[in-house]
């Protein structure tokens, strides 16, 4: 399973600015892109069930399948994975925790970590409704990352996903916290019009209860999304670059808070328009790991915001 595969990270970085400073154009790009990306993430999605049906769920609710994968099946998914290069694995779908097959998938993941001597990522991503009663089953199964989907305070949250769905998360979310589940804990926000104004205040109170770690991620505008939700850019750039770090400077000392704002879209020309405008900063790029490009910002607290894109989100 020895992974031999290097990652072109000097011609996507090239790729990208070329792009940003419009020397090629987007048919362009994604065709270089198909021809030099590698497998890094996977998505697990273990099933296609959830007891939510959020009106920007990005997985939609049409049912795509009728059969799910049986546990060896999926064990062999990720053996080819790992031998493609992939290094992080999250199981993310429908809601993993709905049943308990999760434990046997990480398990395994663990096992192979274990065994092979391998360096990866695990993680598992939940809207949290179950997590207070699962909590035990995720201990010590070699959890990298927990995230937890709330998207603002109580009203804010409810209105959009299921009533009683925050108290429940936060509840199963502070007993997470309290048996050490994973390395690091997130709090997971879709940025929409209707919590942009509130999120950096509920980031705050979380960061009170121990929190460290917060991911936002731009609503990705699918035909269901009611039109309220939806925001223009001008409002992104106010989240950004007004309301944001000016919520979080109430703290003091944020040294050790980080934010991972994941901003991709379907749209190309938006991209370019951020990088144009400044928003995206093609001279100071860095790639992680897995391929993710970043820009990153520390703000006088020490608090670091990460503006996350993956070029890999421009093949699809």
């Amino acid at each position: 399973m020895t992974n031999t595969i290097s990652f072109p990270t000097e011609q996507l970085l090239s790729l990208w600015s070329d792009y940003g400073n419009s020397k090629i154009g987007s048919t362009e790009l994604i065709k270089s892109i198909k021809k030099i990306r590698r497998l890094r993430e996977v998505s697990i999605d273990i099933n296609y069930r959830c007891n939510f049906s959020c009106s920007y769920c990005s997985y939609g609710f049409k049912e795509l399948h009728k059969k799910e994968l049986t546990i060896k099946e999926w064990q062999r998914v990720i053996n080819e994975c790992i031998n493609q290069g992939a290094r992080l694995f999250a199981l993310a779908g429908k809601e993993p925790l709905i049943d308990s097959r999760f434990r046997e998938i990480l398990l395994y993941l663990r096992n192979i970590k274990d065994s092979k001597n391998l360096e990866f990522i695990s993680g598992l991503i939940t809207n949290g409704w179950f997590l207070k009663e699962k909590a035990d089953e995720l201990v010590d199964t070699g959890l990298n990352y927990l995230d937890v989907s709330i998207d603002g305070h109580k009203d804010i949250h409810d209105a959009n996903r299921l009533p009683g769905s925050f108290d429940r998360a936060i509840a199963g979310l502070l007993i997470a916290q309290e048996k050490g589940i994973a390395d690091k804990l997130f709090i997971s926000s879709v940025l929409h019009a209707k919590n942009y104004r509130d999120l950096p205040s509920f980031i705050v109170d979380l960061y009170h209860k121990g929190v460290r770690h917060f991911s936002i991620s731009l609503l990705y505008a699918t035909p269901s999304v009611p039109k309220d939700l939806l925001f223009t850019k001008e409002a992104i750039e106010i989240f950004l670059n007004d309301l944001l770090p000016t919520g979080l400077s109430t703290l003091s000392d944020a040294s050790n808070l980080e934010i991972v704002i994941d901003i991709f879209t379907s749209s190309l020309p938006y991209l370019r328009e951020m990088v144009t405008d400044g928003t995206i900063n093609i001279n100071e790029i860095y790639m992680d790991d897995i391929g993710s490009l970043f820009n990153y910002q520390t703000l006088p607290n020490g608090c670091i915001i990460h503006k996350r894109f993956s070029l890999d989100h421009l093949v699809y």
